[in-house]
C-alpha cells in the first residue's frame, strides 16, 4: 500500500517539542474530529507506548494505587499501567476528556507536574498529553483549575480537512508520520541557550509578567497564564523548535504564558535582532560592544553562558568574549557572568590575553579561588 506523505504543520511541531522536551500539553477542539486518533497515531510512531486514562471514571484515589501491608509497613502498590509506562523504552500518559474529571482532577495534579502516581515516579521517558473539548461542546465539562491550567501547555485543535480526505477511505492505514528529527532541532544546548537568553533579556524589560498571578476571571485562569513555572516551560518547549520557525514558536508560547504576554514577548523579540551566540563565541569582534544596547548584551551573555554551563570546552572561547565586552567599555555587563563561570574552569585551562586587568580584582574579591595547582601567566594564555 503506497504510503500517504505527511504534511509538517506548525502545530504538529508545536505538540511535537512538547512532548520531546517533557512538557505536559492539552489538545483543545470540539467532539468528532479525531483528535483521539491523531494524537495517538503521533505518539506511536514517534515510538511511544500509549496508556489512556478517563479521569471521568476515577476517583482521587484511583492515583495512589493499591494500599497494601507488608512487613508492619503499609505503603502503595503501583497500577499496570504505570507499570507498562515504565517498562517501555519510550511511553506516554493520556489523559482524554480531560476537563470531565471532576474531583479526581486533584488526583492527577502531582503527576502533570511531578510525574508521580502515588509513590512510583514515572520515567523521565514518559510524556504526559491530554484532548478536551470545550466546556460549551463537553459532557459535565469544566474550565480548568488555575493550578493545573499552569502545568501544561495549550493547544488549539487544527483539523487536517486535506489529510482526512486523503486517507478516510483506507482507514488511516496508510499515513506516513514524521520522525521528530524531521520536526525538531538537533542542536538543543545551542538553542536552549538562544531561547534562555532572549527570554531572560525580555523578562528583565517586563518584570510585570515574570509573576502576576492567576487571572482574576476564572475561564482566563483556566487557560495559559504567565509564572516563572509557565516561562520555564516556555523555554524548554521553544528550545526544541528552529529559529525560524515563527508559526510553531507562536503556538507554544501563547499556549503556555498566554496571548497577552506572548504578544508583548513576540513584538519584542522582533525589534532585537538578537546575536546569535554561536558566531559571538568564534569571533567577539562581530559585536558592537561599545554601542550596542543593554537588552541585547544581556541576552548575548546569558546565551553564551548558558552554552558553557553545557559544553565546558566552550569556557576560554567565552573568556575571551567577556574580556572584549570588557575592553568594549561593558565591564560591569561582563563582570556577573565571569563570576557565574569561573568556577567551572576546566582544569589547566588558561586564562585569555587581557583577563586579569579586566576581571582579576573582580575574581579574587568572588568566594570563588583559583585552583593553586593551575598556574596562568599572561603570555601562556597568548
Amino acid at each position: 500500500m503506497a504510503r500517504t506523505r505527511f504534511v509538517s504543520t506548525p502545530f504538529n511541531r508545536a505538540f511535537a517539542a512538547a512532548v520531546d522536551a517533557g512538557v505536559p500539553v492539552v489538545l483543545w477542539g470540539p467532539p468528532g474530529e479525531g483528535k483521539t486518533a491523531k494524537l495517538t497515531g503521533l505518539l506511536e510512531a514517534w515510538g511511544r507506548h500509549v496508556e489512556t486514562i478517563i479521569g471521568a471514571t476515577r476517583e482521587p484515589s484511583d492515583f495512589l494505587g493499591v494500599m497494601v501491608e507488608e512487613d508492619d509497613v503499609i505503603s502503595y502498590r503501583q497500577f499496570g499501567w504505570v507499570k507498562r509506562l515504565n517498562a517501555a523504552p519510550l511511553s506516554a500518559l493520556f489523559f482524554d476528556e480531560f476537563n470531565t474529571a471532576g474531583a479526581a482532577m486533584k488526583g492527577m495534579v502531582r503527576i502533570l507536574e511531578e510525574g508521580v502516581v502515588g509513590e512510583t515516579a514515572l520515567h523521565e521517558s514518559v510524556s504526559i498529553v491530554a484532548a478536551a473539548n470545550p466546556v460549551e461542546s463537553s459532557v459535565d465539562g469544566e474550565d480548568l483549575r488555575s493550578p493545573v491550567a499552569n502545568r501544561i501547555l495549550h493547544l488549539d485543535w487544527v483539523f487536517d480537512t486535506a489529510e482526512w480526505l486523503e486517507n478516510v477511505g483506507s482507514g488511516f492505514e496508510a499515513v506516513q508520520y514524521p520522525t521528530l528529527d524531521q520536526l525538531l532541532v538537533t542542536n538543543l544546548d545551542e538553542r536552549r541557550a538562544q531561547v534562555a537568553g532572549s527570554v531572560t533579556a525580555f523578562l528583565r524589560t517586563r518584570t510585570h509578567l515574570l509573576n502576576p498571578g492567576p487571572p482574576a476571571d476564572p475561564v482566563a485562569a483556566g487557560l495559559a497564564w504567565p509564572s516563572p513555572r509557565s516561562w520555564t516551560k516556555a523555554i524548554n518547549t521553544l528550545s526544541r523548535l528552529h529559529a525560524e520557525d515563527v508559526q510553531a514558536h507562536a503556538l507554544v508560547i501563547k499556549g503556555l504564558v498566554g496571548e497577552g504576554a506572548a504578544a508583548e514577548y513576540q513584538t519584542w523579540l522582533r525589534a532585537q535582532d538578537l546575536i546569535d551566540p554561536v558566531a559571538a563565541l568564534a569571533d567577539p569582534s562581530i559585536v558592537p560592544w561599545s554601542d550596542d544596547r543593554p537588552d541585547r548584551l544581556f541576552a548575548l551573555l546569558n546565551a553564551v553562558t548558558s552554552i558553557v554551563l553545557n559544553d565546558p570546552d566552550q569556557w576560554k572561547p567565552a573568556m575571551k568574549l567577556m574580556v572584549a565586552c570588557a575592553e568594549g567599555g561593558k565591564p560591569d555587563f561582563a563582570g556577573p557572568f565571569v563570576t557565574r563561570l569561573f568556577p567551572h574552569r576546566p582544569e589547566g585551562a588558561a586564562k585569555p590575553r587581557g583577563f586579569t586587568p579586566a576581571f582579576g580584582g573582580l575574581v579574587q574579591r568572588s568566594t570563588y579561588r583559583v585552583a593553586p595547582e593551575v598556574v596562568d601567566t599572561e603570555a601562556a594564555a597568548a
